[in-house]
């Protein structure tokens, strides 16, 4: 809660207090969102100036929430890692606008306490890093996951998000997967999750098609939570002050989205996702004892197009349930972004040509956090294309990764 309205806490975070046993030094606080939301630089930032993302002409957006953790990571030498949470994209997204590789750990893999919540069903534990072996390094040291550098055999390629509207940002993620194919001596898998569930659903579903089953299932559960999580803090602010506290335009839309749902229908949406859930384990992706994940789920992730922080931003509206922002949080699973590539664009601001970075994503089964780096490490490694970014302007100079840079 704001330190303006609130005493100083008297210990850290669950997690925090884990990296400092283990010998690291925090550094301080980034600048976040306020409530953690997708406020978008720099019309939705009302009390705070949004941080500037150090990559390309430095006038991109750093994305939201966690933008600050993925802004100082890509800037600043002296640090190694940041942490943050993700919930439906809020650390992903950083990763992805500031060049950086970023996990997102599976859900309730370690205790939440001292994390403000946004929405109890997802919220988890996430980190960025500039090399996948600090990755290794951090996450190996702090969760109590197994440690595997078997990986499986079936590369999965949803039609359901591929391929991607672009054709460089697609070209980009196909020389990638051809690397990971290579590595592993397999091709991928093309599979529709949607025709997966037409032909298969679980009984619960009735007629249901998969998006009308989950239109609104990680919907009620986090616009629920996201708004009465602050329920203490509205009361608190109107007793003290007799007013109603002030928040920026964008929450004002999003809370109002939130008051008609009921506790009833956020209890159905997660019944919803467990039925979802165990679906997806038996006829999809699901645990094995040697490998952790019997799959790898290919993801595509992130922007291919400038997006300038003076742009002006839509308020928010509700997304349905099965979206690439949703998924692996319904699913609870690990997803791992990398950074695969950077794609020039002819700056409005310098007006000359930057770089962008371009990533690509992993997901497992849960509990599969550390394999997905191991592959991620061990397939880029085969190929010589860098497993550690550069801080500053291009996450990597051109001349490096000559293979996957677009001219």
């Amino acid at each position: 809660m704001n330190y303006i309205y609130y005493p100083e806490r008297t210990s850290s975070a669950d997690y925090v207090v884990k990296l400092i046993e283990l010998g690291a030094t925090i550094v301080g606080k980034t600048k976040m969102s306020a409530f953690a939301s997708a406020e978008e630089p720099t019309d939705q930032w009302i009390d705070y100036h949004c941080p500037f993302n150090p990559r390309g002409d430095m006038y991109q957006t750093p994305s939201f929430s966690s933008a600050g953790a993925g802004a100082s990571l890509a800037g600043y030498p002296w640090l190694d890692h940041s942490i943050g949470s993700d919930t439906s994209g809020i650390i992903r997204l950083p990763a992805a606008f500031n060049g950086l590789f970023g996990l997102i750990t599976t859900y309730g893999i370690t205790c939440r306490q001292g994390i403000v919540p946004s929405c109890n069903e997802f919220d988890t534990v996430c980190t960025l890093h500039r090399s996948l072996r600090d990755a290794k390094y951090l996450i190996s040291a702090t969760l109590d996951v197994q440690d595997s550098v078997e990986f499986p055999k079936r590369l999965l390629y949803p039609s359901d998000f591929f391929p991607l509207a672009d054709p460089e940002q697609q070209k980009m993620n196909d020389a990638f997967i051809t690397i990971v194919e290579n590595y592993l001596g397999v091709k991928r898998t093309p599979i529709s999750i949607t025709d997966t569930w037409e032909s298969n659903p679980p009984p619960e579903a009735g007629k249901k098609s998969l998006l009308e089953y989950l239109e609104m299932s990680a919907v009620w559960p986090m616009y629920y939570d996201a708004y009465h999580t602050f329920d203490e803090f509205r009361r608190d602010y109107l007793a003290e002050f007799g007013k109603v506290a002030y928040v920026g335009l964008y929450m004002q839309k999003r809370w109002s989205i939130t008051v008609p749902f009921t506790k009833e229908e956020r209890a159905q949406g997660v019944a919803e996702m467990k039925v979802f859930r165990s679906w997806f384990e038996k006829n999809i992706m699901g645990p094995n004892s040697n490998t952790v994940t019997d799959a790898i789920m290919l993801m595509p992730f992130g922007s291919a197009s400038p997006k300038y922080r003076d742009d002006a931003n839509k308020l928010p509206s509700i997304v349905g349930s099965f979206s690439v922002f949703y998924l692996p949080a319904v699913l609870q699973t690990p997803l791992l972004i990398i950074l695969i590539g950077q794609k020039p664009y002819n700056s409005r601001i310098s007006g000359s040509k930057e770089y962008m970075p371009i990533v690509g994503s992993f997901m497992g089964a849960k509990g599969s956090d550390v394999m997905l780096i191991n592959l991620a490490d061990s397939a880029l490694r085969s190929a010589n294309w860098p497993t550690q970014v550069k801080k500053g302007r291009q996450a990597f100079a051109v001349s490096e990764m000559v293979c996957n840079v677009l001219q």
